[in-house]
């Protein structure tokens, strides 16, 4: 059964050296749409990385193909990987079998997923503590 991922890509070098791979990152992307692998991604705002929603048979499996964007080999990005297995969706992404897994190594990550009628919005909130959102 494939898991949905939430890719969060944070930049840790100059925009300049991002922008000088930026086409072949999205050949990267574009053969992850054509192998079914990647459902939605984007830039972050502020311009800090990127997200990108994949789904995947395994987590292995992601990590290998993530290995292969430009930005992971040259060492531009590093990339969070969260499982997501959501308890509700809307009717146009029922298929997805969605969820959500809390990992206490990214305590400090909070992901919400927003679907408003067709769109698709990931919001990145760096700055939460789980654990303040969370409490048994």
């Amino acid at each position: 059964m494939s898991v949905v991922y939430v890719v969060v890509l944070t930049y840790v070098r100059p925009l300049e050296a991002i922008d000088e791979q930026i086409p072949a990152h999205v050949e990267w992307l574009k053969q992850g749409y054509a192998d079914g692998v990647f459902l939605a991604s984007g830039r972050r705002i502020p311009r800090t990385g990127g997200v990108i929603l994949a789904k995947s048979d395994s987590l292995e499996q992601l990590q290998v193909r993530l290995n292969q964007d430009p930005f992971q080999k040259l060492g531009l990005a590093h990339a969070d990987i969260i499982p997501f297995d959501a308890s509700m969706t809307a009717p146009a992404l029922q298929g997805l079998q969605l969820s959500l897994h809390v990992n206490t190594a990214s305590s400090s990550m909070l992901i919400e997923l927003v679907v408003p009628s067709a769109f698709l919005y990931l919001f990145y909130t760096p700055a939460c503590d789980i654990n303040d959102i969370f409490t048994p």
